[in-house]
């Protein structure tokens, strides 16, 4: 549902949206998952990228649907990642968006919080304005650095991310 609140908002400011979703196709449920959000999103085309035929499930709901499928066959390039390497690669990403920053205070009622925590910074309408690292905790406020961003922060949302401190 969160896919069809962002894509809604993108289409008054854009043309056209492109979504590129996870890789997620197993077990059963991740093939439900993926139909219910082509259902929801209703595209005009999808465009997938298979090995052999794994997404033939998935993209048989809508072949007499007025979607344009397209299925393009996975470049000989392409090579699973270890969990290590997927590891170090979001720790790069994430180094590269927390590079220029600022801190900033917050009030908290909650004990969710920790260091180095990833927090999403959220303004009234739930649309997120940036992510957020918790630095430290002290009383009943959080200390975070994030990035710059523009609009007012109105809700903190924690994740089940955490950072190593070398960031």
């Amino acid at each position: 549902a969160s896919t069809k609140v962002v894509l809604e908002k993108a289409l008054k400011q854009v043309e056209f949206v492109i979504i590129n979703t996870t890789g997620y196709i197993r077990p059963i449920a991740a093939q439900v998952l993926k139909v219910l959000k082509i259902r929801l999103i209703n595209p005009e085309v999808i465009i997938a990228i298979a090995k052999g035929k794994e997404l033939n499930h998935i993209l048989d709901n809508f072949s007499k649907s007025s979607i344009t499928l397209y299925t393009l066959k996975k470049s000989v390039r392409v090579r699973k990642r270890s969990r290590k390497e997927r590891a170090e690669f979001r720790l790069k990403l994430f180094r590269a968006y927390f590079k220029r920053l600022h801190t900033l205070s917050f009030k908290v009622n909650s004990s969710y919080f920790s260091p180095n925590m990833v927090i999403g910074l959220l303004d009234r309408e739930l649309t997120t304005l940036a992510l957020g690292l918790v630095r430290r905790k002290f009383n009943s406020r959080i200390e975070i650095i994030a990035p710059p961003f523009r609009g007012r922060v109105s809700y903190l949302k924690p994740s089940s991310i955490t950072i190593p401190e070398s960031l």
